[in-house]
Formats: structure tokens, C-alpha cells, sequence
């Protein structure tokens, strides 16, 4: 009861702040890049600060076209039963011959584990992207995580939350598909499973995000991804991020495939 309706709503606030205030420091020209943190979950067993920076490769297809290198962060820290993580990154794109910064992203989580089974998630997002017509999202929300499977080879997680969502548009949208600002149900599923302990793992997580009031507007998004230790901090992975939105604004396309290769420094 003292989690839910005191600290809950606090770190909703802070952490909402702080991504405001890194969204601040981000051009509006740059736009969205998920990437999956479940491997950093798994690999925050103990107190401090860890983490991942990389570079890398990316091939578009859908609503952006061609090719661009980008470099983001994953930072993390776990102190007893909290955890909290940033990811964020920017691209830099050469499209149509021009070179320039394409997308930015960045994600902000906090966890409360209540016990072995369950933990408190609170988080805050924001994004933008040229492509999509989308000048800023920023949402926030609150639930909680459940552990279904916790195993040495393979783990699956499920988390369940209220999501709030405000969106603005590029001006060259002249027909809006939906409100500004709505609510959503935020579900995701997270699978690991651990094909070489210490060298490689293999993640999926799925989210699906249907709107309160009407289910027929709903987002879809999964990220798979390969990660390998190459040699002591240094690792490389190979992520594939699927986006289904509907309903969308003409001209856009429902449906976005990335496939990114990174090369990774982990502390």
C-alpha cells in the first residue's frame, strides 16, 4: 500500500522529469532506436554501476529507406531491491545522399522487486522520427512485472501497466488518425535463453500496446535479438526490431523492419 500510493507516484514524477529534461538536450531531428535490455537485466546480479556502449550498422525498410551509423548507450544500476536503466542513442544517417542525424531515443525504468516473483516498474520514453512524421512522443506509466520462469538456460518475464501518451506530429500531416494524448495497456513478454553461459543469449520480447478506449488503435512491437561476448568487454550483437501501428496518417506504411548489427564496450 505505502509502494503503490507514495513511492510509485514519485518516481513516476522524477523519472517522467528526467527524460524531459534529456529530451531537452536531443534535436527534434532525431529520432527512435529500441533496443532490448533484458540482457542487461539479467546480467545486473549485483550492486553498482553497469552497462554497454556500442556503435553500429543499421538497414531500414518500411517508411525509412537505406542505411546508417548510429551509437547509443545502456546504463544500469542495482543497489538491494532497485534498478534502474537508461538506454539511449541517436543515428546518424546518409539518405538520398545527405548526411544527417535521422533518429534519437532514450528510455528511462525504474524496478522495485517486492519479492522473488514480483517488482514495481515505473517508466518514462521519448522519441521522435523524421520518417514516420513524428515530431515527439513522449509517454509514461506504472505496473507490475511478473517472473514466470527464472532458470540458468532459459527465463520469461511478463509486465502489465497503464501508459500514458502524448504525440505530435509533424505539420505535413494534415489528417490526425487519433488524439493527441490517450492511454494505453501496456503488455510485454521477455524470453531469454542462454545458449553458451558467459558467451551468447538469445532474447525476444514482444509488446502490445492497445488503446483504452478503442482496441482497434494499437501497437505492436517486437525485438529479437542475438548477443555474443566476443572477448572479455567486448561483445557484438545482432538485433531485429518489427513495429506494427495502426490506425496511421497517409502516406505512412503500418509496418517498419530494422535489422542492426552493434559492436559493444561493456563495464
Amino acid at each position: 500500500m505505502f509502494w503503490s500510493r507514495f513511492v510509485a507516484p514519485r518516481a513516476l514524477r522524477h523519472s517522467f522529469a528526467a527524460v524531459s529534461l534529456l529530451g531537452l538536450m536531443i534535436s527534434p531531428a532525431r529520432v527512435l532506436g529500441q533496443v532490448n535490455v533484458e540482457v542487461l537485466r539479467k546480467a545486473l546480479t549485483k550492486s553498482g554501476v553497469h552497462g554497454t556502449l556500442n556503435g553500429s550498422i543499421t538497414t531500414y525498410q518500411g517508411n525509412t529507406m537505406g542505411t546508417e551509423l548510429g551509437g547509443g548507450a545502456l546504463l544500469g544500476y542495482r543497489s538491494g531491491r532497485d534498478l534502474i536503466y537508461l538506454t539511449t542513442n541517436a543515428s546518424y544517417a546518409n539518405l538520398g545522399g545527405n548526411v544527417q542525424v535521422a533518429n534519437a531515443f532514450a528510455h528511462l525504468r525504474y524496478n522495485h522487486k517486492l519479492d522473488e516473483w514480483v517488482a514495481w516498474e515505473v517508466f518514462t520514453q521519448g522519441e521522435s522520427d523524421r520518417f514516420r512524421r513524428l515530431r515527439l512522443r513522449t509517454l509514461m506509466g506504472t505496473g507490475p512485472r511478473f517472473t514466470i520462469l527464472d532458470g540458468d538456460v532459459a527465463s520469461l518475464f511478463y509486465g502489465v501497466s497503464y501508459m500514458y501518451e502524448h504525440t505530435a506530429l509533424a505539420d505535413s500531416v494534415e489528417t490526425r488518425v487519433r488524439p493527441d494524448d490517450v492511454s494505453r495497456l501496456n503488455n510485454y513478454a521477455a524470453l531469454l535463453i542462454v545458449l553458451e553461459p558467459q558467451r551468447a543469449t538469445l532474447s525476444n520480447t514482444m509488446y502490445y500496446q492497445p488503446r483504452f478506449d478503442d482496441f482497434r488503435d494499437v501497437r505492436l512491437l517486437e525485438i529479437l535479438s542475438l548477443d555474443v561476448s566476443v572477448t572479455g568487454r567486448i561483445s557484438a550483437s545482432l538485433q531485429a526490431t518489427l513495429r506494427y501501428e495502426a490506425p496511421v496518417p497517409e502516406p505512412l506504411k503500418r509496418a517498419d523492419l530494422m535489422v542492426k548489427n552493434m559492436l559493444g564496450v561493456t563495464f
